[in-house]
């Protein structure tokens, strides 16, 4: 849908696609599958569109890109509940069901380039995992020694 509602823009999408068998290929949507640079494909877009999982909210954090999150389902609501946040700190636009029509898109994404992209990259903290490694092994150090 995307696809057919901006003609003029080059979509790329990188991982897995399941396709049913009856949908239209367009000359803009190029389908990557798994990709070693996913990174710099993020870093070279204008808007990124994807879900709410840990690792893709902190990749498109780190570069600073304008982001419209779409949310997978998940059983504890985890991912609703990440892009909501997301939405509220002007960090993302907040996609909650994927459109099932093409008028919503060009919106979206003029939304999420208004956004300010210090919302979202000052959510990255480069030590984070170095930072969450020492309070364990703080933590585990001063339970084993009582």
């Amino acid at each position: 849908m995307a696809a057919r509602a901006l003609p003029e823009t080059d979509w790329l999408v990188l991982g897995p696609v399941q396709r049913e068998g009856h949908e239209t290929d367009f000359g803009n949507l190029h389908l990557r599958g798994w990709v070693s640079t996913i990174t710099a494909h993020i870093a070279a877009a204008d808007v990124v569109v994807a879900s709410s999982g840990d690792t893709i909210v902190h990749e498109i954090a780190r570069v600073g890109r304008p982001y419209v999150c779409a949310p997978e389902w998940r059983y504890f609501d985890e991912q609703m509940r990440k892009a909501e946040r997301l939405a509220e700190l002007g960090a993302a636009i907040l996609v909650p069901s994927w459109p099932g029509a093409s008028t919503p898109w060009r919106g979206l994404l003029d939304a999420a380039k208004a956004l300010d992209p210090a919302a979202l990259a000052s959510l990255h903290t480069p030590t984070a995992a170095a930072s969450a490694a020492n309070y364990l092994d703080r933590l585990a150090t001063s339970l084993w020694t009582r």
